[in-house]
C-alpha cells in the first residue's frame, strides 16, 4: 500500500516541478519572430478575425493559444503556456509506460524529462512540437496497456491522442516513423486487432483529427493545415538543405544523456534505431529548433533511464569505507565546483577559468587516486563515471534554469535560435 501510495505521488512531485521550471523559462525570453507570428494568428482568431498565415500552423497549438489568450490576456507567457503546460504533463505519461519499462526506469525517465535542458527549451517553445511529442507518448503507452489488458478504453485512447498529434507538429510525425520501425522490429509480437477493435480504433482517430484540426468547427481550414503538416514533414525530408544543429546541440547539452544511454545501451539496439532516425530526419531535413529535438529526446530518454538504473545498481553493490566515502564526498564537490566554474562562461578575466580548472583536476585526480589504491583498478573506472554524472546534472540543471548570470535562455542554447 505504501509504495503504490508514494509512487503515484513522485509522478504528481515530478509534473508540479516541470511545471515550474516550464513556466519559468516560457516567461525568461521574448518571442521569437516564429513564436510572434503564430500568437499574432491566435490573437486575430481571439478577436474573430480570420487568420490568413503564410507559414506552418498547428491547428492544435492555434486554438490551445487562443484560449490562453481568451483566459489570461495576450502576453509572452501565456502564448508558451500551451507548449509549457504539455511539457509538465510528459513526464505523468510516463505513468502507464511501468509494465513495459520496469517502474524504477519509467519513473527516472520522467525525472529526465522533467528537468533536462532541451525538454525544458522544447516545450517553452510557443509552438505544436511538446503538445505532438506529448500525444505521442500517450498514445504509445496506451497502446502498450492495450497489449497487457486487451481493454478497449486504452485502444480508444491512443487513437485519440494519435488523431490529436497529427494536427499539433512535425516533431509527432518523427516519432511515428520511429514508432513504425519498433513496430516493423517486433512484428512477430504484435497481434492485428479484430474486426470490432479495428472499426473502433479507425473511429476514433478519425474524429479526433476531425475535431481537433477544425477547433471543434470554429476554424474548419484547420483541417487543410492539419493535412499539409505531413507533407511538410516529407518535403523537408527530401529538400536537400541539412543542418547539424540538432547534433551539436546534443553534444553540447545534454551529455548526461548520451553518457548514460550508452551505459543503458547494452542489449537494446533496437532503441538506438530510434535515435538514428530522429537523427536523421533532423540532418537531413533540417529541421531545427523543438521539432528536432523532441524525437531524438524520446528514446535517449528511456535508453538514459536504463542506464542510470545500471550504473546506480552496479555502484551500491559496492561497500564502501568511511575513508572512501569522504574522499569521494570532497572529490566530487571540487569537481562539480570546477566544472561549474567553467559553464560560468559569462565570468570575466582568466583567474577564474585557472582556479576552475585547477579545482576540477584536483577533485578528480584525488578520487581516482584514492580508489585506484583502496579497491583497485576497476573502482576508478566506475566512480568516475558516476563523478562526471553528477558534475554534468547539475550543470545541466543550471543552465536550464537560467542561472548562468543571464535570464535568456538563448544564450545558453545558442543553437536553438
Amino acid at each position: 500500500m505504501r509504495s503504490f501510495t508514494l509512487e503515484p505521488l513522485a509522478y504528481i512531485f515530478l509534473t508540479l516541478v516541470a511545471l515550474a521550471l516550464r513556466i519559468g523559462a516560457a516567461s525568461a525570453r521574448l518571442l521569437g519572430q516564429e513564436e510572434a507570428l503564430r500568437a499574432l494568428a491566435a490573437w486575430h482568431f481571439v478577436q474573430g478575425q480570420a487568420p490568413e498565415p503564410s507559414w506552418p500552423l498547428s491547428p492544435v497549438s492555434l486554438g490551445l493559444q487562443a484560449l490562453a489568450f481568451f483566459l489570461f490576456g495576450a502576453g509572452d507567457t501565456a502564448a508558451r503556456l500551451p507548449a509549457a503546460l504539455a511539457g509538465a504533463l510528459t513526464p505523468l505519461a510516463f505513468f502507464p509506460l511501468r509494465q513495459a519499462l520496469g517502474r524504477d526506469k519509467a519513473l527516472v525517465a520522467a525525472a529526465i524529462s522533467a528537468f533536462s535542458p532541451l525538454w525544458i527549451f522544447s516545450s517553452s517553445f510557443a509552438d505544436g512540437e511538446a503538445i505532438g511529442a506529448l500525444a505521442a507518448l500517450v498514445a504509445i503507452g496506451a497502446i502498450l496497456r492495450y497489449w497487457e489488458s486487451r481493454s478497449l478504453p486504452w485502444l480508444y485512447t491512443a487513437a485519440c491522442a494519435l488523431g490529436f498529434g497529427m494536427a499539433s507538429g512535425l516533431s509527432f510525425w518523427t516519432i511515428t516513423g520511429e514508432s513504425l520501425i519498433l513496430a516493423f522490429l517486433f512484428k512477430e509480437k504484435i497481434k492485428p486487432l479484430g474486426a470490432r477493435e479495428s472499426v473502433g480504433f479507425w473511429f476514433s482517430l478519425g474524429a479526433s483529427f476531425f475535431l481537433t484540426s477544425t477547433l471543434l468547427f470554429f476554424y474548419p481550414p484547420g483541417l487543410g493545415l492539419a493535412a499539409d503538416s505531413f507533407a511538410l514533414w516529407l518535403s523537408n525530408l527530401f529538400s536537400g538543405h541539412y543542418s547539424l544543429k540538432p547534433l551539436a546541440n546534443f553534444l553540447l547539452y545534454e551529455p548526461l544523456l548520451i553518457l548514460t544511454a550508452f551505459w543503458g545501451a547494452k542489449g537494446k539496439p533496437y532503441l538506438w534505431t530510434s535515435v538514428g532516425f530522429g537523427l536523421a530526419v533532423a540532418i537531413l531535413g533540417g529541421i531545427e529548433g523543438p521539432a528536432s529535438f523532441l524525437p531524438i529526446l524520446l528514446p535517449l530518454t528511456i535508453l538514459s533511464s536504463f542506464g542510470l538504473c545500471d550504473l546506480f545498481r552496479s555502484l551500491t553493490g559496492e561497500k564502501f569505507s568511511a575513508e572512501e566515502l569522504i574522499a569521494f564526498g570532497l572529490s566530487s564537490c571540487l569537481g562539480v565546483w570546477g566544472f561549474l566554474g567553467i559553464s560560468a562562461y559569462t565570468l570575466r578575466g582568466t583567474f577564474h577559468y585557472l582556479l576552475a580548472l585547477f579545482g576540477a583536476c584536483i577533485g578528480i585526480a584525488s578520487i581516482l587516486g584514492a580508489l585506484s589504491l583502496m579497491r583497485g583498478p576497476k573502482a576508478p573506472y566506475r566512480v568516475s563515471i558516476l563523478l562526471l554524472l553528477t558534475a554534468f546534472s547539475l550543470g545541466e540543471i543550471k543552465l536550464a534554469r537560467g542561472l548562468n548570470f543571464s535570464p535568456y535562455v538563448e544564450e545558453h542554447l545558442p543553437l536553438c535560435r
